[in-house]
């Protein structure tokens, strides 16, 4: 992955209530999804075909764009991941960060899209995406 989307500037993504899939400058994409406990990524060239769009798209999860009830970093903030991800249009991609239930997209001058897997108000399990420096 990280050899697909470095030094790739994002153009715009579709997103869903499992993840997101950012569209990138070479016509590649790559995207970022979560099933079950388990965040996956992909990458692909040019066409998005429908698996790929039901994978970023879930019935089972829930909607974390409210605060939510955890620990964590902005649990209290409200959550727009298509605002979030907005935010990397016209970006450079640098490379890629994995943590304990987060993953990456590192960009230019310091700034990454945060996936993370957490669970909304009512404990049902969700994403959140946010743009922040790192």
């Amino acid at each position: 992955m990280k050899t697909h989307v470095k030094g790739r500037k994002v153009i715009n993504a579709i997103v869903g209530n499992a993840g997101f899939i950012l569209k990138l400058d070479n016509d590649t994409w790559a995207s970022a999804f979560r099933i079950d406990s388990t965040i996956f990524s992909e990458l692909g060239n040019g066409k998005i075909n429908e698996e790929n769009l039901n994978k970023i798209n879930s019935t089972t999860l829930g909607n974390a764009t409210d605060s939510i009830n955890e620990d964590s970093p902005y649990a209290k903030d409200r959550n727009d991941a298509k605002a979030e991800i907005k935010k990397s249009y016209g970006k450079t991609i640098e490379g890629l960060a994995i943590g304990d239930n987060t993953f990456n997209f590192a960009f230019e001058n310091g700034m990454e899209l945060d996936f993370q897997l957490c669970n909304d108000k009512n404990n049902v399990p969700s994403i959140r995406v946010f743009w922040e420096q790192w």
